[in-house]
């Protein structure tokens, strides 16, 4: 069984995006913030 992290990403670029995406599939909680907070709320 894995453990489940908590894990911070910075930016939300596409690289940024896609490592959040990649680690909230494997079951990791992920927070992801962003620079701009309009692109923020769209990928709500």
């Amino acid at each position: 069984m894995t453990e489940q992290h908590a894990i911070a990403v910075l930016g939300g670029g596409s690289f940024g995006t896609a490592v959040a995406d990649l680690l909230a599939e494997n079951g990791h909680r992920v927070h992801q913030w962003m620079r701009d907070p309009e692109q923020a709320e769209a990928m709500r």
